[in-house]
This record gives structure tokens, sequence and C-alpha cells, in this order.
């Protein structure tokens, strides 16, 4: 499962949009780590937390 959709549905719930951040942030790190910076599925979860934020 995808976390970006998961995260999305969280940020919808005013109640869990923390929980959306922290799903983001670990997601962020994770493909930073897995993929490097520059790849585009790191960049769109970076656009999606910056969006949050």
């Amino acid at each position: 499962m995808r976390a970006e959709p998961l995260a999305q549905l969280y940020a919808s719930s005013r109640r869990r949009r923390g929980e959306a951040v922290e799903l983001l942030r670990d997601t962020l790190e994770r493909c930073e780590r897995a993929l490097g910076p520059d790849d585009p599925l790191t960049a769109d979860v970076r656009r999606q937390l910056e969006e949050l934020s």
C-alpha cells in the first residue's frame, strides 16, 4: 500500500491531519533513502507534505 493515498484520506479529516503529516514525513524519509532526493516519486511526496504543512 502506498502511503500517499492514506495520507490524503487522513488529511481530509481535520482530526487526523497530524497523522497525515507524520505519515508523509516518514514516507519522504524512506523515498529519499531508497530513491534519492531527485526522484519524481520523492518530489511528489515532498510536494504533498508541503501542501499539508
